[in-house]
């Protein structure tokens, strides 16, 4: 190859990647938003917007201060004001919008943190819920009373026990018992025969059951001591039921001993 022409080659290939290159260039340029576009919100743009319109209507309205001694102005006034009465207009609907806007966003700012707070309460839930979980393990398995405190949520409705009885209470506060498992008193054989752990370790978010030969009595408990003291969540305690303003579902003992009550019986939920 010549000299003269391996220059000419050279010469090509050289514009021709000058070339791609101003292409690429063009096409990053062209892909790629500006950063103040691409930050900016809705709401900074429309009240750019509405800073602006006031701007521009305090210039016209000075240049319509400016003409009012001048008689021989009338038409150019007469301009000017047209001018600002399409400013005014504008600048209207730009307030309405960024007010919109305004009331858009704070609306969805306000839903995301009902909905955090929403996530973040059953988070909490969920771990209180580990935690008996753990805790009624713990004192099962060691036969020992564990310290563990769970209220559940509830609200009193109709189930298939009758209403106010204990052992209607105990259904409403555990909706993983049975349907039919009679008398507060055999409610601890029949839940063994639905399958369920039953024994003497007292255990937060249990029920227990006293047998005193007769109809007993149901209860769901809520806290425990490490010396075997436990507090309840009972209905009809004492026969409150048939009271003349019955009090319902209550915790009406405070601290006590369960042996107090007669031979008894802990119901263990299964999950």
């Amino acid at each position: 190859m010549t000299p003269k022409w391996t220059k000419y080659v050279t010469s090509s290939i050289v514009l021709l990647s000058l070339h791609s290159g101003v292409t690429t260039v063009m096409a990053e340029e062209a892909t790629t938003p500006k950063t103040e576009q691409a930050v900016k919100t809705k709401v900074q743009k429309l009240t750019e917007d509405v800073n602006s319109l006031r701007v521009n209507r305090a210039s016209i309205r000075l240049q319509l201060t400016n003409l009012q001694d001048k008689a021989d102005a009338k038409v150019q006034r007469l301009n000017i004001q047209s001018q600002l009465d399409a400013c005014e207009l504008k600048l209207k609907n730009a307030e309405d919008d960024l007010k919109q806007e305004k009331d858009r966003v704070a609306e969805e700012a306000k839903k995301a943190e009902e909905a955090k707070k929403a996530e973040e309460a059953k988070k909490a839930e969920e771990a209180k819920k580990a935690e008996a979980e753990r805790k009624k393990n713990e004192a099962i398995a060691s036969g020992k009373p564990v310290a563990s405190s769970y209220t559940p949520n509830y609200t009193p409705h109709a189930n298939s026990y009758p209403w106010g009885q204990c052992t209607w209470g105990a259904k409403v506060l555990a909706p993983w018992a049975g349907d039919y498992w009679g008398n507060g008193g055999q409610w601890a054989a029949s839940a063994a025969a639905a399958g369920f752990k039953t024994g003497h370790t007292p255990v937060a978010g249990a029920l227990i059951s006293w047998d005193d030969g007769g109809y007993g009595h149901i209860a769901y408990v809520t806290d425990v001591r490490e010396d075997g003291m436990i507090q309840v969540l009972e209905a009809n305690y004492g026969g409150s039921a048939y009271a003349a303003n019955p009090a319902g579902i209550q915790n009406y003992r405070g601290w006590f001993n369960p042996a107090t009550g007669g031979n008894y019986t802990y119901i263990y939920p299964k999950n």
